[in-house]
């Protein structure tokens, strides 16, 4: 069952915020209120060794049912902090720290209401180092969510579980780039999803300056590439940047008349998602770093096969699901969307 999610509007004006440092004052588009509700908690340091000021700036972002945004700042003592706030179950509120220009948030996000008008949070924060500790990723999961067969075009979203198995936030050296993902063939253009961190195309692979916190960060990319219409097929390849423990490459059944597995790569059980069946093969066991899953797709113009998804808009799919992860700053929140496998013919 999916879980609700805000509308597109307000999930916009937070993935703007989100990517923002300390925003300030904003605007609200809620009445104004008296508080009276407290939302209260610590700042804790996760690093063995490491210490905080007495003194660091906290933020509380609010975001009411209509979209409305208003942001207030208050700075720990004693590595405490405390807001006043409207106790309204209506409102959702978010709070971060930014240390050494890396955000943290609360484990969770504070409800208040006229029953339970307190609340209680706390936020871990870790050291920051350019030195690379050690990294593994733990799954790699490549999937074709948007065929454009008009533009001979797929869209794949990749998803990397990153395991940063220090206690210290690793926040790149040479210029900042913390991971290099080797980029798919046949790319022609590339991003990155998050509210923090640059992604950028260079000498075939994508790098990024995402912050890799202690424990998981799920980093999640997508890559437009083009396929020959002529021999109508593509080659669907996901190469380990790290250690790896698996990866899965996933293909709407929908969009290949055939598939061939290359190499070490192996057929899974097939998954549904939304009532569409999806091919799924994966490489597992681990993986070095350069290794690759690969399948090879045929028959994308799918003139030989009718196409049930003819009528769905795969752009549109894409930018929810992005857009989503934008508004979370939390990789997690990802997966409460699911994922939408579509095809676009134009």
């Amino acid at each position: 069952m999916r879980r609700p999610v805000p509308p597109l509007a307000t999930l916009a004006a937070l993935a703007v915020l989100l990517a923002l440092p300390f925003a300030g004052e904003l605007a609200s588009g809620s009445k104004a209120q008296e508080p009276n509700g407290t939302i209260s908690g610590e700042v804790r340091m996760g690093t063995a060794g490491a210490s905080l000021s007495d003194a660091v700036a906290v933020e509380l972002i609010a975001l009411d049912a209509d979209g409305g945004l208003t942001t207030q700042e208050t700075v720990t003592s004693g590595g405490r902090f405390e807001f006043r706030v409207v106790a309204d179950a209506a409102v959702t509120y978010l709070v971060r720290v930014d240390l050494d220009g890396v955000r943290y948030f609360a484990e969770q996000p504070a409800l208040v209401s006229a029953e339970l008008p307190s609340a209680e949070l706390s936020i871990v924060v870790y050291a920051a180092t350019g030195e690379q500790p050690q990294l593994l990723v733990e799954s790699t999961t490549l999937t074709v969510i948007v065929l454009d067969r008009a533009r001979r075009q797929l869209t794949l979203e990749r998803q990397d579980v990153v395991v940063n198995l220090s206690d210290r936030t690793y926040t790149g050296n040479g210029g900042g780039i913390t991971l290099r993902l080797p980029a798919p063939e046949g790319v022609i253009e590339t991003s990155g999803v998050g509210v923090d961190g640059a992604f950028t195309l260079e000498g075939g692979r994508l790098a990024t300056s995402m912050p890799l916190r202690p424990g998981r960060t799920t980093v999640v990319t997508h890559y437009l590439v083009g396929y020959d219409p002529v021999e109508d097929r593509y080659r669907l390849r996901a190469t380990a940047p790290l250690e790896t423990g698996a990866i899965a490459l996933r293909v709407p059944a929908a969009f290949a008349g055939k598939f061939e597995l290359l190499g070490e790569t192996r057929r899974v059980a097939d998954i549904e998602i939304e009532g569409e069946r999806v091919l799924v093969a994966e490489r597992s066991g681990g993986l070095r770093p350069g290794e690759s899953a690969v399948m090879e797709l045929r028959g994308l113009s799918g003139r030989n096969e009718p196409n049930p998804l003819t009528e769905r808009s795969g752009a549109l799919a894409g930018a929810g699901i992005a857009l989503i992860v934008l508004v979370a700053g939390f990789a997690a929140v990802h997966q409460l969307l699911g994922r939408r496998v579509e095809v676009a013919e134009r």
